[in-house]
């Protein structure tokens, strides 16, 4: 019995959608609710910048795996 490797990614694309949503949520409540602050700023782009260099490398580790093949169980 194997299982592709391919719903790995899939269960994966699926933390990433995640992941956007609540950061969308994060950066809206971040510029509507909280001070206008050079705090502020530097805070949200130091996540957006942090968050878009792990979303890069994860996309580069993720391009060198060959999802067609299979993990066996048994």
């Amino acid at each position: 019995m194997s299982i592709p490797l391919s719903i790995l990614l899939l269960i994966y694309f699926l933390f990433i959608i995640l992941f956007v949503v609540f950061s969308f949520f994060l950066i809206y409540h971040a510029i509507h609710f909280g001070a206008v602050t050079l705090t502020n700023f530097l805070t949200l782009g130091a996540y957006l910048s942090v968050s878009t260099l792990i979303l890069i490398a994860s996309y580069l580790y993720i391009a060198t795996v060959d999802w067609s093949a299979a993990i066996k169980l048994f």
